[in-house]
């Protein structure tokens, strides 16, 4: 029987822009079997983190970049991994990054790009992670442009060391 487990966690990064929100891209550098393909922030949980903690870390490792607001999403990505007959849980969160933000690569990641939220979907391979997008943007990046409210239990605070 599938074992469920929880080791990682996804984090939308966007910013705002003129034209519309832009999402952070990254591509795979050639490290492993998802060389070439594109994601936003992924990363695992280390022993003795929060899942909150895991994604604010992983902002940071993976672009360099502090985010200015902080929220868990209404989203869980689900996969089946066959390698290991699990399914995995990943817990979605989404950053809000200054509208002058660059990325600082690090060695997991050769390219990035800022994206609208169609192109973006476009360029992820997983499903769960392209519908992952589609609620980030309908429930906390489309309000904020449009001045709307937000569902206040979603906003997190730096999380606590």
């Amino acid at each position: 029987m599938p074992e469920i487990i929880t080791p990682t966690v996804s984090v939308y990064p966007f910013r705002r822009a003129p034209h519309g929100a832009e999402y952070l891209a990254l591509k795979r550098a050639n490290v492993d079997r998802l060389s070439g393909t594109w994601q936003l922030v992924h990363g695992g949980i280390n022993d003795g983190e929060t899942a909150v903690q895991a994604a604010w870390r992983e902002v940071r490792e993976e672009t360099g970049l502090t985010p200015e607001r902080f929220w868990q999403l209404d989203h869980v990505e689900t996969h089946y991994l066959p390698q290991s007959d699990a399914i995995r849980m990943v817990p979605c969160f989404v950053v809000e990054l200054p509208p002058d933000a660059e990325p600082t690569l690090g060695p997991e990641h050769d390219a990035h790009a800022w994206l609208n939220v169609d192109d973006v979907r476009d360029r992820l391979v997983w499903r769960s992670q392209q519908e992952a997008v589609r609620v980030a943007h309908d429930t906390i990046v489309r309000p904020l442009r449009e001045d709307r409210a937000i569902n206040p239990l979603l906003e997190l605070g730096p999380p606590a060391a």
